[in-house]
């Protein structure tokens, strides 16, 4: 590997752990050699993307182009080149630019740029300068088509200049956001994570849970939120309306590269066995901090 190139892959480095974001972590590797081939390559006369293939580990094996990916997984790409352009000294050089976007536009990870200049020998005809990165997606990332796209540039062609986006298929939660603080996707169940039970109705004695998602809070310009909750259960008999549980206020703050647009909670309440029959209200309040709201939420269940 040249010094030239060695440090890019340097500041590649000083990039990445300058930024202190663990949700944004790239690699790029350049895998060059010592001897590599001369001129235009395989007939093409101008620079071009031969191939962009998903990868199942850093240095591993290529894995359909269909697959499919879930948030917080990170994904393995490798790109290779060819038809660039060599000096009379049998130089390449090719600038490179690599950038991440969400189904929405918005960047997911951080953009890459960088260089290969490689001195390239006519005995290795069939070398290709190729490119791998690995970025990871958004631990709580929507559902839908995420995009890679590398953009390569000829310095020694005119600056001929050419793109390719690769699309990647996230599956995960889907979660309708909203403009104004709400809760949503609220149900009941018997065990953590289970089947959401119709009619919720326990008996004395078993454990309530329940699921739901926070959205429509504020996000600051650097995506910065901060949300609070509290939750208590009363009786609904008239004789006997009292505050049978109470849980003090619990939050969430956070600032992640990519915007978190809802946030995922869950309660559990083991019910007395000797709780009397009847229906129980369960208030939920949300707090969103950064823009002074509130929500409150009522849900009931029955003790049989």
């Amino acid at each position: 590997m040249s010094l030239h190139l060695q440090s890019v892959v340097d500041r590649a480095f000083q990039l990445l752990w300058s930024t202190g974001r663990t949700c944004t972590t790239i690699i790029v590797v350049l895998i060059t050699s010592a001897n590599v081939m001369h001129s235009r390559t395989n007939g093409i006369t101008t620079l071009s993307i031969v191939s962009a293939s998903f990868l199942d580990s850093e240095d591993g094996y290529p894995i359909p182009t269909g697959s499919v990916f879930y948030p917080g997984e990170k994904i393995h790409l490798e790109f290779k080149l060819t038809g660039f352009t060599t000096d009379k000294k049998y130089r390449m050089s090719v600038n490179y630019r690599i950038d991440f976007l969400g189904p929405s536009g918005v960047r997911f990870s951080l953009p890459r740029a960088g260089e290969i200049n490689e001195e390239i020998f006519p005995q290795d005809e069939d070398w290709l300068p190729t490119l791998r990165v690995s970025p990871r997606l958004p631990q709580f990332a929507e559902p839908g088509t995420y995009e890679v796209t590398l953009t390569v540039m000829d310095r020694l062609a005119g600056n001929d200049e050419t793109s390719l986006t690769v699309p990647i298929l996230v599956h995960g939660d889907n979660v309708e956001t909203s403009t104004t603080l709400l809760i949503r996707n609220l149900v009941f169940s018997r065990e953590r994570g289970g089947e959401a039970l119709s009619t919720p109705a326990y008996s004395a004695g078993e454990t309530v849970w329940a699921r739901f998602h926070i959205t429509g809070y504020s996000l600051a310009e650097d995506n910065s939120f901060d949300v609070a909750s509290s939750l208590e259960v009363t009786t609904e008999r008239e004789k006997d309306n009292k505050v049978l549980f109470r849980f003090t206020a619990s939050g969430e703050r956070g600032r992640p590269f990519y915007p978190r647009r809802w946030l995922p909670a869950e309660f559990r309440l083991d019910l007395d066995k000797n709780l009397s029959p009847g229906v129980y209200t369960v208030l939920i309040s949300v707090q969103d901090r950064l823009g002074g709201k509130t929500f409150e939420s009522r849900r009931h269940f029955r003790v049989k």
